[in-house]
């Protein structure tokens, strides 16, 4: 049985690639994107269906994940997890930090991570 839908925004497919096995290994539906306005015209199709979002905090091109954060804001109230690949400065990670229900730096540890679903 499925555990509800993730959708998952990371503008590089190796990435998306490995969190979808791993949310499907864990019985999530999965919709992947790999940009601020595919994951946008996605969620907006059936916001209550997702569980969370998943998404990269660079994004080229797109902008960056916390813009996408508030236009799903607008949309639901969806828990909503950043991970990143770069290095955010303390103001940066301040301000991310109250927006986002957890931060994690890749690589993560997947246990952390599920961790942080059960509770949110």
């Amino acid at each position: 049985m499925q555990k509800g839908k993730v959708l998952i925004v990371d503008d590089e497919i190796a990435q998306r690639s490995l969190l979808a096995s791993i949310f499907k290994k864990a019985q999530f539906e999965i919709a992947l994107a790999d940009n601020k306005e595919e994951a946008l015209q996605l969620f907006r199709l059936d916001p209550s269906s997702f569980v969370f979002v998943v998404t990269d905090y660079c994004i080229p091109k797109y902008g960056d994940g916390l813009v996408l954060l508030e236009n799903i804001r607008i949309i639901s109230d969806v828990p909503t997890f950043l991970i990143t690949g770069s290095e955010l400065k303390c103001e940066e990670f301040n301000v991310l930090k109250k927006k986002f229900n957890a931060i994690f730096y890749k690589p993560f540890v997947v246990a952390e991570f599920f961790a942080h679903i059960n509770t949110s």
